[in-house]
């Protein structure tokens, strides 16, 4: 059997498994804008809306609208809900970088993408919460857009970036 030469005195220049190291790009609290957040407001306005399908109208006894218009309004609440969190929140990623990859992940699945197939990004709000936005060339896996929460990190590792930049021109398709 083959002995390798291992170095004794440190081993912390090695890379731990052979892949570069990896920067968290996206917030911490993507994980509860993604699933936390749309689970326990899903869950009262459902039972709220629930409340005053399933209730008798004989039992309800509204002051300010006819209870056909409350039961219209509550359906119509929940419904919007659902549509936010369908189109906006459960689309949310969490990102990594490494020097030569970009890392997309739905906490169920990770995928990983060259930088050449990364076109640029872009920056918008939602909820009074930044939003930045990955575009690739071409659709993969998880969409044509990757968007992510900033970490603290991603504005020093924005500014150490050179290519790909940022595509105004994309931001302004977005809004």
């Amino acid at each position: 059997m083959l002995q390798e030469n291992i170095p004794t005195e440190s081993t912390e220049s090695l890379p731990g498994n052979g892949h570069a190291n990896t920067r968290l790009l996206s917030s911490n609290s993507t994980l509860l804008w993604k699933m936390v957040i749309p689970v326990f407001f899903g869950v009262i306005l459902a039972g709220f809306m629930l409340t005053f399908v399933l209730t008798p109208t004989e039992d309800i006894y509204l002051s300010m609208m006819p209870v056909w218009a409350a039961r219209a309004l509550s359906i119509l609440i929940f419904g919007a809900w659902v549509a936010l969190v369908a189109r906006r929140l459960w689309r949310l990623k969490r990102v990594e970088a490494s020097e030569t990859h970009l890392y997309a992940s739905d906490y169920w699945s990770t995928v990983r993408y060259p930088w050449t197939d990364v076109a640029g990004w872009s920056e918008s709000r939602l909820m009074g919460k930044r939003i930045v936005i990955m575009h690739l060339h071409a659709p993969g896996r998880f969409g044509k857009q990757l968007p992510f929460l900033p970490s603290s990190l991603y504005k020093e590792w924005k500014a150490e970036q050179k290519a790909p930049s940022e595509s105004p021109s994309d931001s302004a398709k977005l809004s």
